[in-house]
Parts: C-alpha cells; structure tokens; sequence
C-alpha cells in the first residue's frame, strides 16, 4: 500500500512540478493520507508512510526543482524541532 502511495505521489508530484509550494505540500498530504488509509484497513500505518516516502524520496526528489526542495527540508526541519 506505501509503494502505490509512494508511486501516486511520484506522479503527481511530477505533474506539479512548475509550482513549488504544491510539491512539498503533496509529499506531506500524500504521507499522512497513506497512513490513514492503512489505518482505516488496520494495517500498519507507520511502515505504509515510511515505504510512501522512502518510493517518494527516490523518485519524486530527482525530479522536484530546487525551490521546491529548499522548501521541503525547510517545512520538514520545522516540524521535526517544533
């Protein structure tokens, strides 16, 4: 289930390119989706949003423009000390 996530999420994020803000968005919703809907199966949530984004991460940062990875570590350093 995080590999299908992680894929949609590569795709779209694809999609997306040319706006920075929407990719660091999509990466974050798309995680948070993956685990609720795992959840909501009653599998295991934390290792379907660790597979979506380690797919995410191999696929989607390589094609992401620079702005829009400056704002994801910005967006994901935040959260990690907030």
């Amino acid at each position: 289930m995080g590999i299908a996530f992680g894929i949609m999420g590569s795709l779209f994020g694809r999609a997306v390119r040319d706006f920075p803000l929407i990719g660091p968005a999509l990466v974050v919703a798309l995680g948070y989706l993956s685990f609720l809907t795992a959840e909501i199966f009653e599998f295991s949530g934390i290792i379907t949003s660790l597979t979506a984004g380690m797919v995410m991460q191999h696929y989607l940062l390589k094609a992401m423009k620079h702005d829009a990875r400056i704002g994801l570590e910005t967006m994901l350093k935040v959260t990690k000390h907030g």
